[in-house]
């Protein structure tokens, strides 16, 4: 192991988390992660994967705390953003502000504008226009996306079937 060489390097104990943790080895995922943040806490990688363990586990406010690990390491980490807006039930104001922060972070991502769009289109109101737009945008990007769907679903609560049914049917 590359922990073994180098017990020090902060990023081998973040990637044999990832791999423990995708083995299900939860328990050593965690301390392996807990280790990389005890010797580098401005990374932001470890802390988004004690917050996916944390939240798996329905331990929410400890998924929370390291959420807030990772976006004070680094405030710019897509993993970190996107795990944010999931974790509020991709509603909300908090949701809002991530999706929207991660698809300016990375404007050629679909999925982004995806869950900014639907997180939009929940508020509905004032924001229905911007919803759109960024479903649009979602499609544009990735004709094959769902976000056909939710363009749909929007288009068609506005009272606009035609174009529900056109993307629908996309």
């Amino acid at each position: 192991h590359a922990v073994d060489l180098a017990p020090s390097w902060e990023r081998a104990r973040g990637e044999l988390g990832v791999a423990l943790a995708m083995a299900g080895a939860t328990a050593e995922a965690e301390s392996s992660l807990r280790a990389a943040v005890a010797l580098r806490p401005s990374s932001a990688a470890p802390h988004v994967g004690l917050a996916q363990l944390a939240a798996a586990a329905g331990r929410a406010d400890a998924a929370d705390a390291h959420i807030r690990g990772a976006l004070g390491a680094n405030a710019n980490d897509l993993g970190a953003l996107g795990l944010l807006g999931e974790l509020r039930g991709g509603r909300g104001a908090e949701a809002e502000v991530a999706f929207r922060r991660a698809a300016d972070l990375s404007p050629e991502d679909a999925g982004w504008h995806h869950r900014l769009g639907v997180a939009l289109a929940q508020r509905g109101g004032a924001v229905a226009r911007e919803a759109e737009a960024s479903l649009r945008r979602a499609v544009s990007l990735n004709p094959l996306s769902g976000a056909h769907f939710d363009l749909g679903v929007l288009l068609a609560a506005r009272g606009d079937s035609m174009g529900a049914s056109l993307s629908y049917r996309a």
